[in-house]
């Protein structure tokens, strides 16, 4: 009630904060008043929360949860699977002006990158490394990247790709 009477955008910071999910139902409707700082943990699951409801209500909490974390979404060392993935295309659909996505160490597989392929290319630094991407994802992400020029980075280090010489004339990819 607080965050909704102030007229200014605010900081909230979750950081040293246990918060129930139910907590965090309550803050989409202040999410974008807010410059939000919080967990790994927590993002994770505000982004498990984006896709609850009807379509209409998933797109505005999307919004609001872009707004509220800002350009740069680090997830590293967070177990990803189909589910949060799914979630995260979600969000990345509605998302603008992402500087920066780290995705590094998150067990990511091909599969696992399905949702988030026709979003990547919204991001300006994307880092892959360190999961079990193989050389058939990789390609799907070079042939995502390519399409577009907003992406300057690609860090696919430590991932199952055997096959690199496709990148090495694309500055943009680092392995």
């Amino acid at each position: 009630m607080v965050i909704q009477s102030v007229s200014t955008n605010a900081e909230l910071t979750l950081l040293d904060c246990d918060v129930e999910e139910a907590g965090l139902e309550h803050l989409f409707s202040v999410l974008e008043k807010v410059h939000l700082r919080c967990s790994k943990a927590q993002l994770l699951q505000l982004l498990t929360l984006v896709c609850v409801g009807s379509e209409r209500e998933c797109v505005r909490r999307a919004v609001s949860l872009s707004h509220a974390v800002g350009g740069e979404v680090d997830l590293s060392h967070t177990v990803l699977d189909t589910q949060a993935c799914g979630s995260l295309g979600m969000f990345l659909e509605y998302s603008e002006g992402l500087s920066e996505l780290d995705l590094s160490h998150c067990q990511l597989t091909d599969h696992c990158l399905e949702p988030l392929l026709p979003h990547l290319h919204k991001t300006q630094v994307l880092d892959l490394s360190n999961n079990s991407i193989t050389g058939e994802g990789a390609q799907l992400i070079y042939d995502t990247v390519t399409a577009t020029t907003s992406t300057q980075t690609v860090r696919l280090f430590n991932n199952k790709i055997h096959h690199s010489e496709l990148y090495q004339g694309d500055e943009r990819f680092q392995m």
